[in-house]
């Protein structure tokens, strides 16, 4: 049997792609000259903004990745995939001394997932997406090029690098296929939070 030619993509489909990826290398410019704390709101903003006026429409909700299908199936694997990494953190900072709880996490825990759940819209819902579509039969390399963009925009921290793109591996598998963002945002805060105090031993607060 013939493989199905990839499927183009239409022009919002590529300026989306092109803003996605134009955000990440943003971050990469912005984030050593110590920027990130008026990249990170001005970028908040402005996809606040677009996905306002997308997400106007039932079906672009759905077909991005923010309305309720898929929504069980995806929150269950992410649960699986959530606890196990929490559970190999929380070993990880026992090891090390890190094991601890602040005050500052309170807040993060609230709004961590928010910023998680616009940063993997913009991957999945933006990026991931249109790959997928793009080449259907090709999911291995569609989620490697997830993972890697999920990783690059946390350098210049290879520590933070590493653990991203391990998330990356893990979560976007389980958009491609229940395409729902919600739980991956969730996580994605919720973990980052985690891993902050308990793998990196530093406060998420100080930039």
């Amino acid at each position: 049997m013939t493989a199905s030619p990839p499927q183009p993509l239409d022009r919002r489909a590529r300026w989306e792609i092109a803003g996605a990826v134009g955000t990440g290398v943003g971050q990469l410019l912005t984030a050593p000259l110590g920027l990130s704390v008026v990249y990170v709101p001005l970028v908040l903003a402005g996809w606040a903004l677009y996905l306002a006026s997308r997400l106007r429409q039932p079906e672009a909700r759905e077909a991005i990745g923010l309305g309720r299908s898929g929504l069980a199936g995806a929150a269950r694997a992410m649960a699986g995939i959530g606890g196990l990494a929490l559970l190999g953190m929380a070993a990880w900072g026992a090891r090390h001394g890190r094991l601890v709880w602040t005050p500052s996490w309170i807040p993060l825990l609230f709004l961590y997932p928010v910023w998680g759940v616009i940063q993997q819209t913009l991957v999945q819902g933006f990026l991931v997406r249109h790959l997928a579509d793009r080449w259907p039969r090709q999911p291995v390399a569609v989620t490697l090029a997830g993972a890697v963009m999920f990783g690059l925009v946390h350098l210049p921290s290879w520590d933070l690098t590493a653990l991203t793109f391990l998330f990356g591996l893990a979560a976007t598998p389980v958009y491609l296929r229940r395409r729902n963002v919600w739980p991956l945002g969730l996580a994605h805060g919720w973990l980052g939070a985690a891993a902050y105090l308990w793998v990196l031993g530093r406060d998420p607060w100080v930039w």
